[in-house]
């Protein structure tokens, strides 16, 4: 696996302690350990630092945040995140508002977006909105990067370029809320790794023309456990979206498939697979809460 020391040095330089905590921030609370036992596939989510109290919730990225795969304004993970729906009774008053009322929210999220897209235009919007320094702590969600990766589909002989370009731009957008001169009051960063619809078999019929993609399968894998290193070094949260959808691809009814879930074997992807379908949205809504939560 390529090394991600120049990266994390670069995050180092932007405000973090030596070990790469932050100021008035639980360390270390929230690491659900790396899943040996059900394949390679899997890295775990790494939380590094938990909200005390924030004031602003900023979501940023690509069209899973943006709400795709779902029919209506309320059912995708960032609304459901801020405040639960009756169509969730069991979470009701579990969500940000009940938990920090009066919280604030920026979301300048974008269908389509790439991590440079993220880079040289949401942060920009972002900006348009508020005053630097800002004010307050904030907690920061952001899901991006599926878009880049999925690009090496037409071009599988650039995969390592687009991993290692990747990988540098998730580094710069942690950067930029890391940097105590932006964020004096601290920042929260929550960064979902990418996830796929094959349950690690890497080929559904249905799905990218039936193309067998289990090669690319490693390079996700290298993708996102360099994101998990970024994280464990530059002081950030790395949540393992890969992880939490494995046997809820579109091979989550067979039995054979080592992710398969007896106890639920549902679809939590939409018919376009790359979307989230309104049970998918919830669990990313969850999947985020777990770590927010210390769970």
């Amino acid at each position: 696996m390529r090394s991600t020391l120049p990266l994390i040095a670069l995050l180092s330089a932007c405000g973090g302690t030596p070990d790469g905590t932050r100021r008035g921030t639980d360390t270390n609370a929230f690491q659900p350990a790396i899943d040996e036992t059900a394949g390679p596939d899997r890295v775990g989510s790494y939380a590094h630092t938990l909200p005390d109290s924030p004031g602003t919730v900023i979501f940023l990225g690509d069209s899973i945040t943006a709400g795709s795969g779902v029919r209506n304004d309320d059912e995708d993970y960032a609304s459901l995140l801020v405040q639960n729906t009756s169509a969730w009774p069991d979470w009701d008053g579990i969500d940000l508002m009940s938990r920090y009322p009066g919280i604030e929210v920026v979301d300048v999220s974008k269908s389509g977006s790439w991590t440079g897209t993220v880079l040289g235009d949401q942060l920009d919007r972002f900006e348009a909105q508020v005053a630097l320094p800002f004010e307050g702590e904030v907690l920061v969600i952001i899901t991006v990067g599926g878009n880049d990766l999925q690009s090496v589909l037409l071009d599988p002989a650039g995969v390592e370029e687009r991993i290692e370009k990747t990988v540098h731009n998730w580094a710069k957008i942690a950067m930029y809320f890391l940097d105590d001169l932006r964020f004096p009051d601290g920042a929260t960063i929550l960064m979902a790794n990418v996830y796929e619809p094959t349950d690690g078999v890497g080929q559904v019929g249905s799905c990218f023309y039936g193309l067998n993609l289990s090669s690319l399968l490693p390079s996700l894998h290298d993708a996102n456990t360099q994101l998990r290193g970024l994280a464990e070094a530059g002081g950030f949260s790395a949540l393992d979206m890969r992880g939490t959808f494995l046997g809820h691809g579109f091979h989550y009814s067979d039995p054979a498939n080592p992710y398969y879930d007896a106890d639920d074997p549902s679809l939590w992807l939409a018919n376009d697979c790359i979307h989230p379908n309104a049970r998918g949205h919830h669990e990313i809504r969850a999947m985020f809460w777990r770590a927010i939560a210390g769970e």
